[in-house]
């Protein structure tokens, strides 16, 4: 049997800088067309990857030895009308050129283990533009619509 290129792997406070740039650089090219939105701030995103690595919550996916994409997740409490935890996805970044619906739901699963582990449901946000391909493709795994957020700048 062939081994799988892929592989999922626990991120390290000797990667902060690297995995900041490779997020921030993703961040702008994705935003290039919107430079109202609010920019990354370097110092911001390597203390969210800190403190993500921290408690073994980021994870690097990795093919080929080549870094595509980053999931980070926290277990919070991020409701106003109930205190139950959910586990949320702080970073769930796949670069462009390896976005597809398998390595999306490589991720995915990877998230939903996590949730599974820790006995919490798993809460997702999208960031980007292509949204509708990726609410079809939780709604079809069992999600139901909560929320949803867009944004406006003047």
């Amino acid at each position: 049997m062939r081994e799988s290129p892929f592989s999922f792997v626990p991120a390290s406070l000797e990667e902060v800088s690297s995995l900041a740039e490779f997020l921030i650089e993703g961040f702008l090219e994705e935003w290039k067309d919107n430079p109202e939105f609010p920019r990354p701030e370097r110092e911001k995103v390597e203390e969210e990857l800190e403190a993500l690595i921290c408690t073994g919550s980021l994870i690097k996916m990795v093919n080929n030895n080549v870094l595509i994409g980053v999931y980070g997740s926290a277990i919070r409490q991020i409701y106003w009308w109930s205190s139950k935890e959910v586990l949320t996805n702080v970073v769930f970044y796949i670069k462009p050129e390896f976005r597809s619906f398998n390595n999306y739901s490589r991720m995915l699963s990877m998230a939903e283990e996590f949730a599974k582990i820790n006995a919490v449901p798993l809460e997702i946000s999208f960031f980007g533009t292509s949204v509708d391909r990726k609410t079809n493709a939780v709604l079809h795994r069992g999600y139901k619509t909560l929320t949803w957020s867009v944004i406006k700048c003047h």
